[in-house]
């Protein structure tokens, strides 16, 4: 099944980050709390520069932003952008998205 990263829920983003982790340099057994704790979604935000700001959009809507610029200065115009209603979601949508695009294909039953 396909879904926009932007509207992923938390467990489909800490599995999401996991498929994300395995296209590059990690090897992961366990599913863990990506989008939730910062013991484990901490750390990817920081080593991926992953910068989260806090918005107001609307009298009753509070947000997330998650930014990620590619490639440094040179590239700043190249930038993945994800909204959350926490900071670790919208970090984490950014992650996802960084790596595996806008679009992604899930697990048919993860909810």
């Amino acid at each position: 099944m396909k879904i926009k990263v932007s509207e992923a829920t938390p467990t489909q983003i800490n599995w999401l980050v996991v498929v994300a982790m395995l296209s590059g340099r990690y090897y992961l057994s366990k599913l863990a709390p990506y989008s939730t704790s910062w013991e484990h979604g901490g750390p990817i935000l920081e080593e991926n520069k992953i910068s989260v700001t806090y918005m107001v959009l609307g009298p009753y809507m509070d947000s997330f932003r998650g930014d990620f610029r590619h490639g440094g200065p040179k590239w700043w115009n190249d930038t993945t952008t994800q909204y959350g209603a926490t900071y670790l979601l919208a970090g984490m949508r950014c992650y996802v998205a960084s790596i595996l695009g806008d679009e992604v294909e899930i697990l048919e039953g993860l909810k």
